[in-house]
């Protein structure tokens, strides 16, 4: 797939292009992202005033090399069940930053400590249970993060808007904020909606912390969770960075191109509805019946920087449709008067390159551990200039 199969980035529906910034950020990009919300992922309501309990106080992590744990109840509206934020800070330095990320197996998997709680809800392995304690900590690598002088800030996705495999959303916590929907006029939130906006709450937090670099959040999500990350920071220019790992169709991958062997929404839509609004099956009909497609998406992250990673043994993320995009979205940046140049050829696996507008891609099946994290890290170092 080439980036020329794509629309022009910079040109709506109706046929106006954007000359200019100014026209980029009061047009363009507002109506993008409305064109997102109505057609793809619904819209959230005004986060209300959140209150913040201590789950577990600040203390030191066994083996962490200095590194602190804390964990806090964030209820993000009245009467809502509480969604625990893990934080996990490296020693000495302040104010650090940040990555920013849903786990699917609950913060206590991430870290052996026995104070963290197990939560409730349901994700895509199910329930968390506390046998899973310390058990997918290669998932996030924190002390890889930590020994670079960075803090991770992760809560369970399924604990505010539950992932069944039986699609069963009668229970949905997030229900309680229908009234909202109506009073503010907004399509319903799919799922992918919801968490995007569970991250913009933890940026809440994490911004009012003297303690962290609120200039460099940079937001993380693998799969369902990577399609989650990229429509958080296309929304939320609090992230100074975002890394979508594999996360295809519904993510940085395009619509268009009907590559065989990689997902189309006539795949994830049907397997998950509750994700999208329901106009998302729309477009899945007939892609081309509007100007707008994912590289759309890419292109609402500008200036900042964004970082596709994918795996060869992967092509149902489409992978070479990802790539395609990244290039598709990059005029967006040179509006911007921002440097940033995607890789001019697809690099081999195991290797990625760009600046900005990153690739990268190792040999391997769908997933996210530390081969991700050996490629993130210095990437994120590069771009948010961590040795300021």
């Amino acid at each position: 797939m080439s980036p020329d199969d794509l629309p022009d980035v910079l040109t709506l529906p109706d046929g106006r292009r954007a000359p200019d910034v100014a026209s980029w950020n009061s047009l363009h990009r507002p109506e993008l992202l409305a064109w997102f919300c109505n057609n793809a992922f619904g819209s959230a309501p005004t986060a209300p005033p959140m209150r913040l309990a201590t789950a577990l106080p600040r203390r030191a992590l066994p083996q962490g090399d200095g590194a602190t744990i804390e964990e806090w109840r964030l209820h993000c509206w009245p009467g809502s069940r509480p969604l625990h934020m893990a934080i996990i800070r490296p020693p000495g330095r302040v104010p650090a930053p940040c990555v920013v990320g849903l786990n699917f197996t609950g913060n206590h998997s991430l870290v052996g400590d026995p104070g963290l709680v197990v939560p409730e809800g349901t994700g895509l392995w199910g329930p968390p249970v506390a046998k899973e304690r310390g058990l997918f900590a290669p998932a996030w690598c924190w002390k890889a993060l930590t020994a670079r002088g960075w803090a991770l800030a992760t809560a369970f996705y399924g604990e505010i808007e539950p992932d069944p495999d039986d699609h069963e959303r009668a229970t949905r916590p997030w229900d309680t904020l229908s009234g909202r929907w109506h009073e503010e006029g907004l399509p319903p939130c799919g799922a992918i909606g919801v968490w995007a906006w569970l991250l913009s709450r933890l940026a809440d937090v994490l911004t009012a912390d003297p303690a962290i670099d609120a200039d460099r959040l940079a937001v993380v999500g693998h799969s369902r969770l990577g399609k989650a990350a990229l429509w958080a920071a296309a929304q939320d220019r609090r992230f100074a960075a975002v890394v979508p790992i594999q996360s295809g169709c519904g993510g940085a991958a395009p619509v268009r191109g009907g590559i065989p062997g990689t997902e189309q929404v006539a795949d994830v839509y049907g397997a998950r509805p509750g994700w999208f609004v329901p106009g998302y099956a729309e477009f899945g009909r007939d892609p081309t019946a509007t100007a707008i497609d994912h590289h759309h998406l890419i292109a609402c992250c500008a200036p900042r920087s964004v970082m596709l990673c994918c795996a060869e043994d992967d092509p149902w993320s489409n992978p070479l449709g990802q790539f395609a995009a990244l290039h598709a979205a990059a005029p967006a940046w040179t509006l911007l008067g921002a440097a940033a140049t995607p890789p001019p050829e697809l690099p081999p696996a195991g290797s990625g390159g760009g600046s900005r507008l990153r690739w990268w891609w190792r040999i391997g099946p769908h997933d996210q551990g530390p081969a991700e994290w050996a490629a993130i890290l210095p990437a994120l170092a590069a771009e948010l200039n961590q040795g300021r």
